[in-house]
């Protein structure tokens, strides 16, 4: 029974946590703007105001985080070093309001009504224009637009170049042919916007939101995009070369012929990401996730794949010459007829794999499980077979000239000429 009473009470702290008033706005408070406007230092967090008759209000200072004020009459309104971050204005009146010092990062200025009489900075004014009516043909390079809510922006081809728009909202933009080489994009979103043949070279893109964009054919060389969420996004043909991507949520994006040549992919997460064609030559994609990727036709000469994992992932028409794929687990994937000439197989598992007709000329596969696999037509001149464990494996027709064989183990293997291993 006392067990029962003390969860009863911790279920209604954890209640009272969750309804506490400090989470929401103060009823006297929004009581009080409505009935008299007057409440400066009023603490309206969260605050329903849709539509509030709130003409020439004395909210100085007041705490309007997150607050509804969609289509409000603010017009005289005195907002002096009122907080309105992610506050929803759509449709509000501010004609003649006095916003010197107002906090409005993150709130939404879609057809927010000002006129000459409204006092604000010359930044919101811009993110006013910028979501009303669109860049144009103004220069926007070097602008201070650090947390603007841009969201539905049209700022087809506008030249951005050292910007500051970290933590600005740029979701579901039309950015086609944008200039955002060398701006702050950090803590960003840009989640369903469309940046085709966007520039952003060398840009600081750690943590942005890229969910769901349009990326093709889009300029991201020298990029940061370390830990960023990148998934369902649209990057082919897009130009990746030398970003660094390191811990990054690619998963079932569309990459299909973008040139990842030295790009950084440690710990990146690929989960059903589609690379085909794509250009990989020299990258370190050392404990990626490239379960399910479709990987066909990729050039991966020279990079790294080391505790990545692949199980699922189509390696069809690969060129892995050179590559490190030292421990990897390869149980049943398919590699027919890759190029895997020097590659470093050392302990791979590849029971039941294909590679018929694959090209490992002198691969080292040092103590590798090559248990049941195919490799009819294969290429292993000159191959490292020390302890390789070709147990029941099919080696007919396979080219095994200079190779150096050390503890090999053939048990039950389909030799070259048709003949069973010795298990002895």
């Amino acid at each position: 029974m006392k067990r029962l009473t003390l969860c009863f009470w911790i279920a209604l702290s954890v209640a009272g946590v969750i309804a506490s008033p400090a989470q929401a706005a103060n009823t006297g408070h929004v009581n009080a703007i409505k009935e008299t406007r007057q409440c400066p230092g009023c603490d309206l967090n969260g605050a329903n105001l849709q539509g509030a008759y709130l003409q020439q209000a004395n909210l100085r200072g007041a705490d309007l985080r997150g607050a509804n004020l969609r289509g409000a009459d603010l017009r005289g309104a005195f907002l002096d070093l009122a907080n309105l971050t992610g506050a929803d204005l759509r449709g509000a009146n501010l004609e003649g309001a006095h916003c010197d010092g107002v906090k409005f990062e993150g709130a939404n200025f879609k057809k927010v009504l000002i006129n000459e009489n409204t006092v604000l900075s010359d930044k919101w004014k811009l993110v006013h224009q910028l979501v009303n009516r669109g860049a144009g043909t103004q220069d926007l390079s070097k602008v201070d637009l650090t947390g603007a809510n841009l969201t539905g922006s049209d700022l087809r081809g506008a030249n951005l170049e050292g910007a500051d728009l970290s933590s600005a909202i740029l979701e579901d933009a039309r950015l086609m042919g944008a200039n955002f080489n060398k701006t702050q994009l950090s803590k960003s979103s840009f989640f369903i916007s469309d940046l085709r043949e966007a520039k952003l070279s060398d840009v600081n893109l750690q943590r942005v939101n890229l969910r769901s964009a349009d990326l093709r054919s889009a300029k991201l060389n020298g990029s940061k995009i370390m830990q960023g969420d990148l998934r369902n996004t649209y990057l082919a043909g897009s130009d990746l070369t030398g970003a660094n991507l390191k811990g990054s949520n690619l998963s079932r994006s569309n990459l299909v012929g973008a040139n990842l040549s030295q790009t950084e992919l440690q710990g990146a997460n690929l989960f059903v990401a589609n690379l085909q064609g794509a250009t990989l030559a020299a990258i370190d994609l050392s404990g990626a996730n490239l379960r399910g990727a479709n990987l066909t036709g990729v050039d991966l000469s020279g990079g790294k794949l080391r505790q990545s994992e692949l199980e699922g992932a189509d390696l069809r028409k690969m060129n892995l010459k050179g590559a490190d794929l030292s421990g990897l687990n390869l149980k049943g994937t398919n590699l027919a007829g890759n190029d895997l000439s020097g590659a470093n197989l050392r302990r791979v598992n590849l029971t039941g794999a294909n590679l018929s007709g694959a090209n490992l000329t002198g691969a080292d596969l040092t103590d590798a499980n090559l248990t049941t696999v195919n490799l009819k037509g294969a290429n292993l001149t000159g191959a490292n077979l020390s302890q390789t464990n070709f147990t029941k494996a099919i080696l007919e027709q396979v080219t095994m000239t200079g190779i150096e064989v050390n503890f090999t183990n053939f048990c039950e293997a389909t030799m070259p000429n048709g003949q069973k291993g010795d298990c002895r």
